[in-house]
C-alpha cells in the first residue's frame, strides 16, 4: 500500500537535502514529529529513534541515501515494513519534494488501513513544514542584505590588497600586524609581552606562535626573558624589523586611506562601530 504527497518549493535540492540531514531538528518543521535522533553519520545502515506525535516510539534505519537526490527511511512493524520515501526532482527554478510512504509484508494491507491513513492525512503539513523551514534558513531575501556576508567580502577585498602591498616585504597580513603591534607598544611601553599582543590584536595564542617562530627565525623580532615575569617573553623589533614595520605601515596606511576614502566625514563613525561589535 502506497500514499504520497508532493510540493515544489524555491529552493536547492542540497539545501533541501541539508535540511533532511539534521535529523535532531526535524521537529522544528515536521509538526507530525515529537523527537528524532540518529547515533551516527547520516548514510546508509545508519539506525535511529522517531516519535511521531501521535503514536509511539519506533526504531528507525536508513535504508537509501543518495545526497540532494533521496533517501529512504525504514521502521519496521509486525510482519510489515514501513517505509518514508523523500525525492528531490528538479524542476526548472524549482525543487519538487516528493513524500511517500509505503507498507510491504504480509501484514502491509492491515498497517495501511490501520496507521496509513493517519499518517496520509499529515503529508501536506509536513511538506508545508518542510518549505517554512527552508524559507527561515536564511533570514534575508538577497545575500547583498546579510551584514554578515558584506563584512566578509569587504575584508576579503581589502584584504588583497593589504597582501599585494605587503608581499614584496615577504610578511604576510598577520605578521604585518604582530610587527605594527610591537612598534607601536615598544614606542608607547617599556615592555611588550605576547599577551598584550594578543589582547590588542585579537589573534588567537597559537596563531601568534606560528608567525612569531618565523619573524624570530628570520631576525626580525628579538625575544627576551621579560623582566618582570621570567615565564613570558620580552618582545621588540630588531633594526632591520624596525626598518621593515615602518616601510610596512606606510603603504598599508596609504592603502587604507585610499581604500575607506568613500566614508568621508563618517570613517570616525565607522571605526566606532567596528570598535563596539569587537567588544560586544
Amino acid at each position: 500500500m502506497i500514499f504520497e504527497e508532493r510540493i515544489c518549493i524555491e529552493a536547492s535540492p542540497q539545501d533541501t537535502y541539508s535540511l533532511y540531514t539534521d535529523v535532531e531538528n526535524w521537529s522544528q518543521w515536521d509538526e507530525e514529529v515529537d523527537y528524532s535522533h540518529l547515533m551516527g553519520e547520516f548514510k546508509i545502515g545508519t539506525k535511529g529513534i522517531l516519535k511521531p506525535s501521535n503514536g509511539p516510539k519506533s526504531q528507525i534505519v536508513i535504508a537509501d541515501a543518495i545526497p540532494n537526490k533521496h533517501f529512504t527511511v525504514t521502521s519496521k512493524l509486525p510482519l510489515c515494513v514501513l517505509s518514508f520515501e523523500h525525492h528531490l526532482q528538479v524542476n526548472g527554478k524549482v525543487t519538487q519534494v516528493i513524500h511517500r510512504v509505503k507498507f510491504s509484508g504480509l501484514t502491509s494491507f492491515l498497517f495501511g488501513k490501520i496507521i496509513g491513513k493517519k499518517i496520509y492525512k499529515g503529508l501536506p503539513s509536513t511538506l508545508e513544514g518542510l518549505k517554512k523551514g527552508l524559507n527561515t534558513m536564511f533570514k534575508h531575501e538577497l545575500p547583498s542584505n546579510s551584514v554578515g556576508l558584506q563584512l566578509w567580502v569587504v575584508y576579503n577585498k581589502w584584504h588583497s590588497e593589504v597582501m599585494k602591498h605587503l608581499k614584496p616585504l615577504n610578511i604576510n597580513h598577520t605578521q604585518f600586524v604582530i610587527l605594527a603591534s610591537i612598534l607601536w607598544c615598544n614606542k608607547n611601553k617599556n615592555e611588550t609581552t605576547q599577551a598584550e599582543i594578543v589582547n590588542i590584536t585579537g589573534l588567537d595564542k597559537m596563531t601568534l606562535s606560528k608567525s612569531m617562530k618565523t619573524l624570530v627565525a628570520n631576525e626580525i623580532i628579538i625575544k627576551d626573558k621579560d623582566v618582570r615575569d621570567t615565564r613570558s617573553f620580552s618582545l621588540k623589533l630588531s633594526k632591520t624589523g624596525e626598518s621593515l614595520t615602518k616601510k610596512a605601515i606606510a603603504q598599508v596606511e596609504e592603502l587604507d586611506q585610499l581604500y575607506f576614502e568613500s566614508l568621508q566625514d563618517q570613517r570616525a563613525i565607522f571605526t566606532s562601530l567596528l570598535i563596539g561589535l569587537k567588544n560586544s
